[in-house]
Parts: structure tokens; sequence; C-alpha cells
């Protein structure tokens, strides 16, 4: 867990920019087997683009029980949809943490709130639809046109960084 005060923690609270809520922990998350596979798939797609700019730094909201099943055991192919599919059938950031919050909710049993901040390989992006089940040949991920909405396909693609609990 951060330090609540430190650089570090204090870097993530402004990046997200929380509004009304107070931020309850942020924890820095390390699971060394998805740093191997993203590695893995981050090398291919640089190398197919020509470029090390394939990545960003985005947001994933969810309940904290959501986000403790993701750092176990990975996104849930099976949970895809379940909150829209409008730019594909596929696991969904955003680089707004308040679109993300939206997505938040509060668990039942605690009132609080999580948010994935996570390493997401975009590389190569196009604009996504609901009928897309994968990316078309030649691209990496889709989006919703204005790159504020980020939609991969596999689990390779995303190195889970930081949780952060709210209220």
């Amino acid at each position: 867990m951060l330090l609540e005060g430190s650089a570090e923690y204090d870097e993530i609270a402004n990046r997200l920019a929380i509004a009304y809520r107070r931020i309850l922990r942020i924890y820095n998350i390390v699971v060394p087997d998805w740093s191997i596979d993203y590695a893995y798939q981050k090398t291919i797609i640089d190398a197919r683009i020509g470029h090390k700019q394939t990545e960003h730094l985005l947001f994933h909201g969810c309940t904290p029980s959501a986000a403790d099943s993701i750092i176990q055991h990975r996104f849930d192919h099976e949970l895809i949809g379940l909150h829209g599919t409008s730019y594909g059938h596929g696991f969904y950031f955003s680089s707004r943490s308040s679109t993300s919050q939206g997505y938040a909710k509060a668990d039942p049993s605690s009132n609080e709130r999580a948010i994935l901040m996570c390493h997401v390989i975009v590389g190569k992006s196009c604009i996504g639809n609901s009928s897309m089940r994968k990316c078309p040949d030649g691209y990496d991920s889709t989006n919703d046109g204005s790159d504020s909405t980020y939609v991969v396909y596999s689990n390779e693609q995303i190195l889970p960084k930081y949780l952060v609990i709210y209220e």
C-alpha cells in the first residue's frame, strides 16, 4: 500500500481527480506472470508498428470485489458486455478518470469503490462498433473516435499498476 502523502500517492491521487469522495487506500500492484505476458506482447506490437509509444496508463472503474478478482484471475471474458459493447466486445478503459468513476459502483458490504489504473497496450487503434468481437487485422485496439475510451481484446495487453479504493 502506498503511504498517504508520499510523492507517488499524491501523483496517483492528482491523476484521478476524484471530486467529493475521499481516497481511502492506493495499492501498487505487482503480478509477475502478467508482467511477463505484457512485456512479450508489447515487444511484438512495438516491432510491428515500429515505435515504442504503444501504451497508455488508463482507468477501469469497478467494485473492490471485482478489482480483487481481476488482480487474482485477470479480466473475465465471460463478463464482456455487462456494461455495454458500443466500441467492441472487449475490455474497456478510459483516459478520463471521470468516465471510469461512473462504472466504479460501491460494494454493498463496504460502500467502497475501486478504480484500477493499468498500463494498456493500445498500439494501432481504430474506431470500434458494437459488432466487433476482435480488432480488425493490423489493429491492436478499438476506440470511441476521441481517444478517450479504448477497448482491448486480450489480457496480455493489460498490466494493472495501481488499485485505488475510495468512498
